[in-house]
């Protein structure tokens, strides 16, 4: 076997193993997406950001329900995704105080 063939092999593994891994790693993302809590705005507008204190990428307006992505604030905002897609920072503020849970 020449060397140019199990280079071209070695690569080709590489190349799997990598896609393997990217697989794996965005599976437990996906499924705590699923599980963020929902929030519901409270506010008339809010701009949502890009980092916390960022630059705008669009506005929200109430009544709307959020997935929170982060569990804490960051210099008082939190990172959300919108129903439509948008993904982005917004004032903690700006959210309904969690629903209390049903006993």
């Amino acid at each position: 076997m020449s060397s140019c063939s199990i280079r071209a092999e070695g690569r080709r593994a590489l190349a799997l193993a990598a896609a393997l891994l990217a697989v794996a790693g965005s599976a437990p993302a996906a499924a705590a997406a699923r599980r963020a809590p929902v929030r519901t705005l409270c506010v008339d507008k809010v701009t949502v950001r890009d980092s916390p204190q960022g630059f705008a990428i669009g506005h929200l307006f109430r009544p709307q329900r959020l997935k929170l992505m982060t569990a804490h604030a960051t210099h008082g905002y939190v990172l959300i995704r919108a129903r439509g897609g948008l993904v982005g920072w917004i004032r903690k503020g700006a959210l309904c105080p969690a629903a209390h849970a049903p006993r």
